[in-house]
């Protein structure tokens, strides 16, 4: 019975033939597990003595193990196929068992196209950020984030209406307290005192809210979702952004 493949002829392989030809079915193992440890032998070779080892257990009656060696052929070449005319049947029916299992486990190790969705923080956008720079609270708007961008609108709105309408008492007391005889000084000094007072509290008011909104939104951060293609075996990749 004869059991040759297809490969270029090395020394190795000729002297693993010969021992197949003569039945010693044992020392044409040996020779195979040696030209696996071989770094410097060209892999069609190793395929060929790995698939003369499976042959030879088989003649031995130990399938499982030749069953070990075809599925290392496998792994050399996927599109290997027995040639029905040179191989016995013997052979191919159990290395054709072998190869329909080793297709079958590297069909459920491809990955299937799936969509994943991604999450990963970023700060806000530059634009945001000269908007609320030009009006506290509208970058808080634009980025969404609506009950914090209207909080610090009405607070820097209000604190700024307060201070205007101070600094315009203020200055009207002013006058009046400049203006004043030695009778009234007194009193109109009080009221010009307030209102220089408030106007004071309400413009470092109106500037505290738009520096901590400033400040804010610099250290605001979004969670913003990505969808993803996994890849299949054939390297496609989709991306999405929202």
């Amino acid at each position: 019975m004869l059991a040759s493949a297809s490969f270029a002829q090395g020394d190795l392989r000729a002297e693993a033939d010969s021992l197949f030809r003569h039945g010693d079915y044992e020392q044409v193992e040996l020779l195979s597990l040696r030209a696996a440890r071989q770094d410097d032998l060209p892999s069609e070779e190793i395929l060929a003595l790995e698939l003369l080892a499976g042959y030879s257990l088989i003649m031995l009656e130990r399938e499982s193990e030749a069953r070990m060696h075809f599925s290392r052929a496998l792994d050399l070449d996927s599109t290997l196929v027995l040639d029905p005319i040179q191989i016995s049947p013997k052979f191919r029916s159990v290395f054709d068992d072998v190869r329909q299992e080793w297709l079958t486990t590297r069909k459920q190790e491809v990955p299937t196209a799936s969509i994943r969705e991604i999450t990963y923080v970023q700060g806000p956008r530059a634009s945001s950020q000269l908007l609320n720079l030009a009006l506290p609270g509208s970058g808080f708007l634009s980025e969404k984030r609506t009950v914090r961008g209207i909080a610090y609108l009405a607070l820097q709105t209000a604190s700024a209406a307060l201070w205007l309408s101070e600094l315009s008492q203020n200055n009207s007391s002013r006058k009046d307290y400049l203006a004043a005889d030695s009778a009234s000084v007194s009193s109109l000094y009080d009221d010009y005192d307030a209102h220089h007072r408030r106007m004071w509290t309400y413009g470092l008011t109106a500037a505290g809210v738009y520096l901590l909104s400033q400040v804010d939104l610099a250290l605001l951060r979004l969670s913003v979702r990505s969808y993803e293609l996994v890849p299949t075996e054939y390297g496609a990749r989709l991306e999405l952004h929202f």
